[in-house]
């Protein structure tokens, strides 16, 4: 109750920059049931106020309104509030210096004739070409605010304006403090002068990539330059939207038409609702020359001026205004309380909306199967292995020293997929702790040897960028700019220009970027090389560190060419008996209470894998499986005299197969043959039906689908998994279908393993429900597809086989 005046920003940098101004913070108070904002309290200027910011990743008219109705409910006796933060101005040509707009400026919404000092627009999507359509007028600012703008415009007629002095105050307050973030001054203090560049709105901007990447500098606005620094206060319209303004002439032609001085998002949804005056940093000219250097200056200047108005507000005229409660209960303009209400208990579908329409782009973009990737590989680690490496010179000088790219070579095996994830991991939760400001990002690829086709030059920026983005609390302009020009089409019709220059800005918004790139010899010879000059002329521009692996087959300093540090992965014999332990404690057998015996298998098997973390389990499973203490050791010596160790694991597990049953036998050879020759990865559902098709016969045999595809998939011996992350039925590791695949050692059994998928994925296709012809609309597809999964892959890869 002691709160009585509401302030809210719509970014993170503007309550920054907000909190910054505060003469004394207070402790958090318990909020009403079902608030879910984040408050900070604190007192400036002799007033109690309560701070907060609209949820990460949403902004516009809607969330404003949302914000602003739970903190009534949490703090009732607020009179009035401020909305404070940044947005685009509107220059006028031919103004004179100190009446033009100019970066860093503040625009407070005052009343202009008959508008209310904000104006609610709606012109669909502002364009070129774009019509303005007015759609209402909104109240006048609370009368305790509108009387101090006023007193403060006269005393700034005599005096200079406190605004750039309260900037320098708060700058050095933050920067006193013991945990401050050692870029908060050179982030929040005044960019140069020469950043603030206007261009004519001369042509039409259609055509222009967002934002334009070849400003004229022939089109810049000579504007004479102002006799005195520092911002100017300027004083009248605002207009709001759900969109933003980045269109010049259309900016323009609003501005005329109404005396607009800035363009925001946010400010319609409060003044109605929630008596309010919006003061506005000018960090753009609402163009497609829009760039972040202003931001959190103009978000200074912003709040710094608030302060300054605080300080003319009489605390016995904010007392007795009447609590915004008590009018929206009475309704005087409209029946707002079931409005707010309404907005409360909405909330949540605000929130999920906006959070939908993030991963709509997010995905568009990438489908991300990397992080899935990771995730997969992730839970493969035993923990407390690996330590040597992370406490080598090499990866520490990677992590916290100068260098920029650690080259991590490793026989087939060695745990390198492994060893990637538990780093992305690692450097993740490392950054968690981190202030925003100074958080780096931390992106992944992993190469498949059965994803070459689809992992390109072009989508593997994609998915760089995709994770980019998502590490943003607002999705990056050059993305949202991306989707808003191609976005009715799939996203493989970008141009790697396109993402590659995108990718370049957004790497430039983090203080340091780390990349770790799994498997590069995976990808095509093409496709590598490609890749890793891309990321050369990447580090080059933005000093993106790079951690690769591959097997030692790749000539990395030829065709990465940069400076690098070495740091070899190989099984280390300590982490692969940990592994072991781990598998006998799991295990049923003997081995696991006898001491000797079991140190003996350990030791063994460590030795034999040779560096080799694959063979670890299957060498495990030759082994504990027998029922004797001497058929155990023989399984131990048959290992350590084994020539090639990788092919006696297969040569194994083939032989394991042909020892069943018929019936299980034939499955098995089946689900082999699937998934060696199979194009790409079939997810589950595609399998299931690819294993149930009966060739030539007329429609889907529905009953011939295996109930429990887990336990058959177990038949394979090991060889084939299901991942679960990507939902995808697989092989155990890329060097199976090399064995399989090798003219020398491929089984007899498979000889018509492609004719066999090729009549299969024919029949599919041919099956009589077909033969109406297409689906009449995007619900019709969406169930034929549900109902027949494997129709994609049979009609796009039939010809393949």
């Amino acid at each position: 109750s002691a709160y009585s005046i509401g302030w809210i920003c719509a970014l993170p940098l503007e309550l920054a920059a907000s909190v910054g101004m505060f003469d004394e913070t207070h402790q958090d108070l318990d909020l009403a049931r079902g608030d879910r904002n984040m408050y900070t309290l604190g007192e400036m200027a002799g007033h109690n106020i309560v701070m907060a910011c609209l949820p990460a990743g949403s902004t516009g008219v809607t969330p404003a309104a949302t914000v602003a109705a739970n903190m009534l409910r949490s703090f009732p006796k607020i009179r009035f509030g401020l909305m404070v933060g940044i947005g685009g101005g509107a220059p006028a040509r031919r103004a004179r210096p100190h009446e033009d707009i100019r970066l860093g400026d503040v625009v407070v919404s005052i009343p202009q004739g008959e508008l209310g000092g904000v104006v609610k627009y709606d012109c669909g999507k502002t364009v070129a070409g774009g019509a303005f359509e007015h759609t209402g007028l909104l109240n006048m600012p609370p009368a305790p605010l509108a009387n101090a703008v006023a007193k403060l415009r006269g005393m700034h007629e005599a005096k200079r304006s406190a605004v750039s002095r309260y900037v320098t105050t708060m700058i050095n307050k933050v920067m006193a403090g013991e945990d401050a973030n050692p870029e908060f001054e050179e982030l929040y203090r005044c960019p140069d002068p020469k950043y603030d560049q206007l261009f004519a709105a001369d042509e039409d901007e259609d055509d222009i990539p967002l934002p334009c990447p070849h400003c004229d500098p022939a089109r810049l606005v000579q504007r004479k330059p102002r006799k005195h620094p520092g911002p100017v206060i300027h004083y009248g319209t605002i207009a709001s939207a759900d969109q933003v303004m980045r269109h010049a002439l259309t900016r323009d032609a609003i501005r005329k038409k109404h005396g607009i001085l800035c363009f925001d998002m946010e400010a319609a949804g409060l003044m109605n609702d929630f008596p309010c005056l919006v003061v506005r940093g000018i960090c753009d000219y609402a163009d497609t020359h829009k760039h972040k250097i202003w931001q959190r200056y103009a978000a200074a200047t912003a709040a710094a001026y608030t302060k300054e108005l605080l300080q003319v507000v009489l605390r016995e005229e904010v007392q007795t205004t009447e609590e915004v409660v008590k009018i929206l209960e009475r309704g005087d303009a409209r029946d707002i309380k079931q409005n707010v209400d309404r907005l409360a208990k909405g909330m949540r579908a605000i929130i999920d909306k906006a959070r939908q329409d993030r991963d709509r782009i997010l995905n568009w973009l990438d489908s991300d199967t990397h992080t899935k990737r990771l995730l997969d590989s992730y839970e493969k680690w035993q923990p407390s292995t690996v330590r040597k490496l992370f406490e080598s010179e090499a990866y520490r000088d990677w992590t916290l020293g100068e260098a920029q790219t650690l080259w991590c070579p490793g026989i087939a095996g060695g745990g390198k997929t492994v060893f990637s994830s538990v780093v992305v991991r690692s450097l993740k939760a490392g950054q968690e702790a981190q202030p925003d400001a100074s958080r780096a990002a931390v992106i992944c690829l992993f190469c498949e040897y059965e994803r070459q086709k689809e992992q390109t030059l072009r989508t593997l920026a994609a998915a760089m960028l995709r994770q980019l983005a998502d590490q943003c609390e607002l999705l990056p302009d050059e993305l949202v700019d991306l989707f808003e020009k191609h976005g009715t089409g799939a996203s493989s019709h970008l141009r790697f220009e396109d993402i590659s220059l995108a990718l370049t800005r957004v790497l430039k918004e983090f203080p340091r970027v780390y990349l770790i790139v799994d498997a590069l010899d995976e990808c095509s010879d093409q496709t590598r090389r490609e890749l890793l000059a891309q990321l050369a002329e990447q580090q080059r521009k933005t000093g993106l560190r790079i951690l690769a692996t591959a097997r030692p087959t790749v000539e990395f300093e030829k065709e990465f060419g940069t400076k690098y540090q070495v740091l070899e992965i190989r099984a280390d014999v300590l982490d692969v008996k940990s592994v072991l332990d781990a598998l006998i404690d799991k295990s049923n057998s003997f081995v696991r209470e006898d001491e000797e015996l079991r140190r003996r298998v350990t030791d063994t098997i460590a030795f034999a894998v040779d560096g080799m973390f694959l063979l670890a389990q299957p060498f495990h499973d030759s082994v504990i499986g027998e029922r004797s203490r001497g058929h155990v050791e023989d399984a131990l010596q048959t290992l350590m005299d084994s020539p090639d160790k990788l092919a006696t694991v297969y040569e194994n597990a083939l032989g394991r197969i042909g020892g069943q049953k018929p019936g299980d036998r034939n499955l098995a050879h089946r689900m082999l043959s699937w998934v060696v020759e199979s194009k790409r990865p079939l997810t589950r559902d595609e399998f299931l039906h690819a294993l149930a098709i009966q060739t030539g016969r007329p429609q889907f045999q529905r009953h011939y689908m295996i109930e429990n595809l887990d336990g058959a998939v177990a038949l394979c011996a090991g060889l084939v998994v299901i991942n679960e992350r990507s939902d995808t039925v697989q092989l155990m590791h890329h060097t199976a279908r090399t064995y399989l695949e090798d003219p020398e050692r491929r089984p007899g059994w498979m000889a018509g393993s492609r004719e066999m998928i090729a009549s299969a994925c024919v029949t599919y296709i041919s099956y009589s429900v077909f033969e109406d012809g297409p689906c009449r609309g995007d619900e019709e597809m969406g169930r034929r597809l549900d109902d027949y999964p494997f129709l994609p892959y049979a009609a796009q890869h039939w010809g393949h086989h």
